[in-house]
């Protein structure tokens, strides 16, 4: 299969932007049953429309992904949302409204114009309106929802720029649209609205409390709950996950991951050790390290040496001007904390570069705290290597 690659070009607002021709072409390819990947705020995904069943089946093909790992609808307005759910209470369209578009995905009661394929036959669907211009304008195109994953072959690190989606889905998809580097760099929150209390099934840029915040601030209890246990391993070999991340193990790169845990002074003695024992062992074995310029200044040099690919959270800044300033508020951005924000943003891009570089071994540090850190620990405790 011949792939069209699609460049979007920075405008003087820092937004993304592709030719209406351009678009056009990618919501036909669409309309035709193929598969088109293109870029969120939060990683790329591989899309197929909510109405072509063989398109939707093919996504699974070509990731090798599980069937019974429900997609996430896209969707570019409340208007369209409406078409595929159940009606929202009152709750439900207050969070919709507050934190729609955005990164994040709301579990609800969906309706028969959701096919089965879609949602692993679950009587609930994700459905995520996206904050970047290319995806909504794209939907709007299309005139219908876009069922789409992350655009990653299975169980590997999610792509947050072009080059991850280009290795993955070269020849195998119709169209790939490069829209630059992904704003957030982890998937969205998924909050579970379809009871009570709300669970979040998949940690994001948006937290439990900015959730409760909205809804007591509008007169309803805090009903919002962080869930910790993400991989609930009480899931039987049958059972259907609610929501993508919940069932399979994820984010993994070929390389061996270890997390640096605890304080500055333990991380650095933690990675002192396993760089020691691992070169001890095979001096021959590529090391890579994702870390703060802090904790890699305080190595001795002779540690330092021995650390082929070293890979520093403040060099994976993300390009805010894609996403409206409003929306950025809304979303709690203004509050992240800068090191977990850097963190999250080049997670995947920095697993991925370990296997380019073909690195034995990759350390990554630790970011404990809450919010999008929780998001960033939680991809990278799957991707550890166990």
């Amino acid at each position: 299969m011949q792939t069209k690659l699609i460049t979007a070009v920075q405008a003087a607002d820092g937004q993304y932007k592709i030719a209406p021709d351009e678009l056009l072409q990618a919501a036909e390819y669409l309309h035709r049953g193929q598969l088109v990947v293109f870029p969120t705020e939060t990683v790329y995904g591989i899309g197929a429309l909510v109405d072509q069943p063989a398109a939707l089946r093919e996504i699974f093909t070509v990731k090798g992904r599980p069937q019974d790992n429900p997609l996430i609808l896209h969707v570019d307005s409340y208007a369209m949302l409406q078409r595929y759910v159940q009606p929202l209470n009152a709750e439900e369209k207050l969070l919709v409204d507050n934190f729609m578009p955005g990164p994040v995905t709301f579990i609800l009661r969906r309706n028969q114009q959701v096919n089965d394929i879609i949602t692993a036959g679950l009587d609930t669907v994700g459905i995520r309106m996206p904050g970047n211009i290319i995806a909504r304008n794209l939907i709007t195109a299309c005139g219908a929802g876009i069922a789409a994953p992350s655009a990653n072959i299975s169980g590997k690190p999610s792509p947050t720029e072009s080059k991850a989606v280009i290795d993955d889905f070269w020849q195998k998809v119709a169209c790939i649209i490069d829209g630059g580097d992904s704003a957030f760099g982890v998937e969205s929150t998924i909050l579970d609205l379809s009871r009570k209390p709300y669970h979040i099934l998949r940690p994001g840029a948006v937290s439990a409390a900015q959730f409760n915040a909205v809804l007591q601030a509008n007169g309803y209890a805090a009903e919002v709950v962080e869930q910790h246990d993400y991989y609930l391993p009480n899931l039987k070999a049958a059972d259907v996950p609610k929501a993508p991340g919940m069932k399979y193990r994820h984010y993994a790169p070929e390389a061996e991951v270890k997390i640096l845990r605890g304080s500055p002074a333990e991380m650095a003695k933690n990675l002192i050790t396993l760089v020691s024992g691992k070169k001890a062992t095979d001096a021959t074995a590529k090391i890579a390290v994702f870390v703060s310029r802090d904790l890699y200044a305080a190595l001795p040099g002779a540690v330092q040496k021995q650390i082929d690919f070293p890979y520093f959270f403040e060099d994976y800044a993300c390009n805010l001007k894609q996403l409206p300033h409003e929306e950025l508020v809304e979303s709690g951005f203004s509050s992240l904390d800068k090191k977990a924000f850097q963190a999250a943003n080049g997670l995947f891009q920095a697993l991925r570069q370990a296997d380019r570089d073909q690195a034995a071994l990759i350390l990554v540090e630790a970011v404990e705290n809450m919010g999008i850190a929780q998001a960033y620990m939680n991809r990278l405790t799957k991707a550890e290597t166990k």
